[in-house]
């Protein structure tokens, strides 16, 4: 027979067949096993997956989510069925699901309300509601979009600020004061004159950058000269604004009057001036805001046809609204003549002299806006940005319950612009929080 075996897959010779003979063959067969083992080998890859989640907080504390960051709110005023109103506008709004909150307080004296702007508490316990006279509140749901918010027929001077947070938090989120902070400009009327270094007057609607005006230059021991106008602080187009009269008689028999809104600086003298001492020189006195002006009090007046300055008695106070009005600024102490009564470029805080300090840049400077000599009436309306940024900075302070150092940065700032140093505006907004602690 014929084996056949299968060694790694391959066939083997063929065996003989036994002979008769007696032979005992014994064939061993060897069988090989070949054990193929098959190792696997599994991976087992782990994916570790980290979330982070970021929480942007404001400077109250607070979570983005509960005190939404908003801009600055823009104050204007508008025409409403009650007379005057006031609106903000929000650029951008706060996110759906917030709510708005505007407010302002009047400058009425004792007004128990002067508190809610200086602390976020104070400013989100007060209750929606108006006194025209004293305090507005007004409330809305966030749209996600720019928003305005109306207030209608208030009547006076009122400073004001927004904030936003999320509805039912209760959280008092920090308050954001608007530009400008006040809706009574600080001004002259528009019609106001002034005289030129050429002897022409000038209305101050059609001052220019550049024009020499009657002062008493500081440079000069306060006496009579001409300051060049530098810029305009703040222009007002609307005509919404109470201004004060003050009314007397010129030293020929004639009624004349000066006319400024109430937180404006004019000079009140302390003595009589006659026309015959011939005095070019400031008396003495003192810069004190329009509005606390009493009837007897002294003014300031220039004779154009003497040359020299003498005072008149105020007679009356009355008020009346302007068309437009105009805060010129000059360079050499800061003052001017308007409709022929002395005064100052400043207005708004306790003291012009710290104003004209800490506004050194743009009265050193020339207005950078403007590569010409550019009129009051075509001026931006506002505020100068750079007031404003002061103003705020000093007004956020307050607000925080922080204390200016006053005579500090007024003594500094003196000291450099002794030696003639020109201030920048940069310069000047990191020096001033040095001085708040």
């Amino acid at each position: 027979m014929t084996t056949i075996l299968t060694l790694f897959g391959r066939a083997s010779s063929p065996l003989l067949e036994p002979t008769s003979s007696t032979t005992t063959t014994t064939t061993t067969t060897t069988t090989t096993t070949t054990t193929t083992t098959t190792t696997t080998t599994t991976t087992t890859t782990t994916t570790t997956t980290t979330t982070t989640t970021t929480t942007t907080t404001t400077d109250s504390g607070f979570p983005e989510n509960i005190c939404p960051t908003i801009s600055t709110p823009v104050a204007s005023l508008y025409d409403s069925s009650y007379g005057k109103g006031l609106q903000f506008t929000i650029d951008g709004g706060a996110p759906v699901g917030t709510e708005i909150k505007c407010a302002g307080y009047s400058d009425e004296p004792d007004n128990q309300y002067d508190n809610i702007l200086d602390n976020a508490t104070a400013f989100w316990s007060l209750s929606t509601g108006t006194d025209r006279y004293r305090y507005f509140v007004r409330l809305q749901d966030a749209t996600g979009a720019t928003q305005t918010l109306q207030e209608a027929g208030i009547n006076g001077t009122f400073t004001h600020g927004c904030s936003a947070r999320l509805k039912n938090s209760g959280a008092d989120c920090p308050v954001v004061l608007s530009d400008p902070t006040s809706t009574n400009p600080t001004c002259f009327p528009g019609w106001a004159e002034v005289i030129l270094e050429s002897g022409e007057r000038v209305q101050l609607r059609n001052l220019k950058t550049g024009d020499r005006v009657l002062c008493l230059q500081a440079s000069a021991g306060n006496a009579l000269g001409y300051c060049e106008l530098k810029t305009f602080q703040h222009v007002e187009l609307n005509g919404t604004t109470t201004s004060v009269e003050l009314h007397y008689t010129d030293n020929d028999g004639n009624p004349a009057l000066m006319s400024a809104t109430p937180d404006h600086f004019v000079f009140r003298a302390d003595e009589d001036v006659h026309i015959a001492d011939g005095v070019t020189v400031q008396p003495a006195g003192e810069f004190i805001f329009t509005g606390d002006f009493a009837v007897g009090d002294r003014l300031l007046r220039y004779d154009a046809d003497l040359g020299v300055v003498y005072t008149v008695t105020i007679t009356s106070i009355t008020s009346t609204i302007e068309p437009d009005y105009y805060t010129p600024l000059t360079d050499d102490g800061s003052t001017l003549f308007v409709e022929d009564v002395f005064a100052s470029s400043f207005a708004l805080l306790e003291s012009p002299d710290v104003i004209r300090l800490v506004l050194a840049p743009i009265w050193q400077n020339d207005d950078a806006r403007f590569t010409e000599p550019t009129a009051g009436k075509d001026f931006p309306e506002g505020l100068h940005p750079f007031t404003t940024q002061l103003y705020s900075i000093f007004l956020a302070a307050e607000m925080n319950g922080q204390t200016i150092d006053v005579e500090g940065m007024a003594t500094a700032i003196a000291q450099q612009l002794a030696v003639g140093h020109v201030f920048t505006q940069e310069e000047m907004l990191q020096l001033v929080p040095n001085y708040i602690s």
